[in-house]
């Protein structure tokens, strides 16, 4: 077996196993918990989530990555329409001269609600020599593991000069509340570094964590997450806002 390999399916039991300890031994949670992705969606770090922002709401993630250089990310996302949602984002590397990162649009629309929220999507990457738009379908679910929230997202990435391969995206996240709706833990994992700019590995496995403690309930939220921690535990952290305002 090849190293990557044994380490994807390290991480995806690990995941897994984590998930499973959610089982009745927390508080609830809610949708106002999830974080603004990269890639401007309302999800995990970098895996999306089938349910969208509620409608007349809007998002606004705002961090800071150590990393070398360091990045300032930026995304928002929005809803007018219950069940429809767009996003975009971007990270500012604050590097002199500034390299060039992706800039992505989002879309997504819930178009089942019930014991699995169902959710098709579509990420368009704009990016200095490369664009591609990446379609995905995500399934959520708040019952399987007790009180915690997982999604299972599959995805497939586009290029637009038409070089298409066989490989196909995998996202899984998870959500563990720790004390109620107050701290929690965020986990995710995916073969595909969504929006990641260039301090998450190439080699398809790709694991993160981060923890949200909510300021204000349903309004602001502060993290701390840890970035690719397989390849190289603690060597890429970062810190930032999450916060959710209401225009209806």
């Amino acid at each position: 077996m090849k190293k990557s390999t044994f380490k994807v399916l390290k991480v995806f039991f690990l995941l897994i196993l984590i998930s499973f300890l959610s089982i009745n031994l927390f508080a609830g949670t809610s949708n106002s918990n999830y974080l603004v992705t990269f890639g401007g969606i309302n999800g995990y770090i970098i895996a999306p989530c089938a349910l969208p922002v509620p409608a007349g709401s809007f998002n606004l993630n705002l961090g800071y990555v150590f990393s070398s250089p360091n990045y300032l990310p930026l995304a928002f996302s929005f809803s007018f329409i219950k069940n429809w949602e767009i996003g975009f984002g971007h990270q500012f590397a604050l590097y002199n001269p500034m390299p060039a990162t992706p800039f992505f649009i989002s879309t997504k629309y819930r178009i089942s609600q019930g014991s699995i929220d169902i959710a098709l999507g579509a990420v368009f990457e704009l990016y200095q020599g490369y664009n591609a738009v990446e379609f995905y379908a995500a399934f959520h679910s708040g019952s399987v593991f007790g009180n915690g929230m997982m999604d299972i997202v599959i995805g497939k990435t586009i290029p637009f000069d038409g070089t298409i391969d066989s490989s196909i995206n995998l996202y899984i996240g998870t959500m563990i509340p720790l004390v109620k709706d107050v701290f929690l833990l965020l986990i995710d994992f995916s073969n595909n570094a969504l929006g990641s700019a260039s301090y998450m590995g190439e080699n398809r496995g790709i694991f993160n964590f981060s923890f949200i403690f909510d300021i204000i309930p349903k309004v602001l939220s502060t993290y701390f997450t840890c970035y690719d921690f397989m390849d190289a535990p603690f060597s890429t952290i970062g810190i930032g806002i999450d916060w959710r305002l209401s225009f209806k």
